[in-house]
């Protein structure tokens, strides 16, 4: 996937209007407001730095196809889990089960205390760092939403949960 392009005239900083929209070089503005803008914006990134679980903890998610659905008997059942690893080890963070045949929900597995705080961790993660995701691109460029926080969202935005 290619990295967006972002523009900005002639002479004028690129990154500050990609993060501000405008940069000190814009009519208006002045190099001391481009200084705040880009202060209060490593701030905010320090402060969800902060929130974030020490050491950050590694997500395992795992996908298992062709089960056998107890609605429709068939072997059509994918079950996805997810895990958390941290330094007391893993710990089940939730997953869901879906036929791909009769679209059942036959085995939610929403059912641990911790979820909602697991989900919200995996958020404070995954955040937008210059268009890309702040813990995926540690491997390689992974642009933002990456696929854990477009996961996370169809889900919440799915009415079978």
């Amino acid at each position: 996937m290619a990295e967006p392009q972002y523009q900005a005239p002639f002479g004028h900083s690129v990154a500050s209007h990609r993060v501000h929209g405008w940069c000190a070089q814009c009519p208006d503005r002045t190099a001391d407001e481009e200084l705040v803008a880009w202060r209060s914006h490593e701030r905010a990134r320090f402060e969800v730095t902060k929130q974030a679980v020490t050491p950050s903890p590694e997500v395992d998610v795992t996908v298992a196809h062709e089960r056998l659905c107890p609605v429709c008997g068939r072997e059509a059942l994918m079950v996805v889990t997810a895990q958390v690893h941290d330094d007391d080890g893993p710990k089940p963070a939730g997953g869901w089960a879906l036929c791909l045949h009769c679209d059942a929900l036959p085995h939610p597995r929403w059912e641990h205390v911790g979820l909602i705080a697991a989900v919200e961790r995996l958020r404070v993660l995954h955040t937008d760092d210059f268009c890309g995701c702040a813990h995926c691109t540690r491997e390689g460029f992974v642009p933002f939403p990456c696929p854990t926080i477009t996961a996370l969202d169809e889900f919440k935005e799915s009415d079978r949960g």
